[in-house]
């Protein structure tokens, strides 16, 4: 697969110019480092001695943390509690590439938080013993739901595009969901949700993984053909323009009307690290990479390598358009010494593959 250096220069570039709205379920993913002590005196387990925490934002505001790393301005759209987890949440978006006044604040709820202890020695990569986490115990309120809606109504003329990042707790709610719907014929709308796949249609892209396109269609995915299955079935009950499973270390498929399938493979090593909030980074990319004037194929292979790089880090991570373009460089050059090697083959270029999305 020979790849195009220049055009996907050219897209990363552009993605400065994108204003998006992620709307969905803010989370503050907390860390607590420690080191294993003892045994414990009280029970059978391990004592971690605290060495120091952080908070970075968790699920949708993860996915606008990853749109700010590329370069995007960004419009969370979303709920918190007034509590230090979701001021911090504010106060992280609060002056940098973004416009958080579209997080609402809940007197009547708690923020969402997961909280993660992660043990190991001095000079040894820490590892995740427990997550805990805190959910809400109410839904939202119908005043905090007006709020959602006229916040996001409020910031249409500035926004080029949407991510709907729904982890399955109660932001996405049907009046929200019928404005986004209604938007997807002017916007480029994306769609990573865990469960409501079937009722956020008609929109540019949904970006399920092979569990949520299991859940979706009700195919169970135990082969490359029952993913061509689910990703079909998914393009025809949906009605979106292109649907793109994510696979793990199996890379991912894409999915387009009136196009073949696209199996991209896996970008570098399977020695994965961290594979918390990947789907995130895949999300943003690609939407991205259609903001830019990519197709739904290039906008994939770029959420593709986006997707290696965080993979190899610890913990809810980001990356960079330098580092996708260092990544590709260095794809480029793999490839440019195994054709000289092997003249005479004519891989087709994905690239090649699909169309540029165009709303309406």
């Amino acid at each position: 697969m020979m790849i195009e250096k220049e055009r996907y220069r050219q897209l990363l570039e552009n993605f400065g110019n994108a204003h998006v709205a992620v709307v969905g379920d803010m989370v503050a993913d907390i860390y607590i480092f420690g080191k294993p002590h003892k045994l414990s005196r009280e029970a059978p387990v391990i004592v971690v001695r605290h060495e120091s925490e952080k908070l970075v934002p968790g699920s949708a505001a993860n996915t606008a943390h990853n749109l700010m790393a590329l370069g995007a301005t960004v419009h969370p759209i979303g709920v918190v509690g007034n509590d230090a987890p979701g001021h911090a949440v504010i106060q992280f978006f609060d002056g940098r590439l973004a416009r958080p006044m579209g997080i609402v604040v809940d007197e009547t709820r708690h923020t969402i938080t997961k909280t993660r202890i992660m043990a190991g020695d001095l000079h040894t990569t820490k590892q995740q013993v427990i997550r805990i986490d805190r959910e809400p115990s109410n839904p939202i309120s119908p005043a905090t739901e007006n709020l959602l809606v006229e916040r996001l109504d409020a910031i249409v003329p500035e926004i080029d595009g949407i991510i709907v990042s729904d982890y399955d707790y109660d932001v996405m709610c049907p009046r929200l969901m019928q404005l986004i719907k209604k938007l997807a014929r002017e916007k480029v709308v994306v769609v990573d949700s865990r469960s409501r796949l079937c009722e956020l249609t008609g929109v540019a892209l949904a970006t399920p993984n092979e569990a949520e396109a299991e859940a979706a269609t009700g195919i169970a995915i135990t082969s490359e053909a029952d993913v061509v299955r689910a990703g079909r079935k998914l393009l025809e009950c949906t009605g979106n323009a292109a649907v793109l499973i994510t696979r793990g270390n199996r890379g991912m498929m894409l999915f387009e009307k009136d196009a073949p399938t696209v199996d991209i493979p896996i970008c570098g090593g399977e020695d994965i690290v961290d594979v918390s909030g990947a789907g995130d980074t895949v999300a943003a990319t690609a939407t991205l990479g259609l903001l830019a004037g990519g197709t739904f194929a290039e906008s994939a292979n770029l959420a593709n390598f986006a997707a290696a790089l965080v993979v190899m880090k610890s913990g809810t991570a980001t990356t960079t358009r330098e580092e996708i373009l260092e990544l590709i460089t260095g794809q480029t050059n793999d490839q440019t010494d195994k054709k000289s090697q092997h003249s005479g083959q004519n891989d087709r270029d994905p690239q090649e593959a699909g169309q540029t999305y165009r709303h309406g």
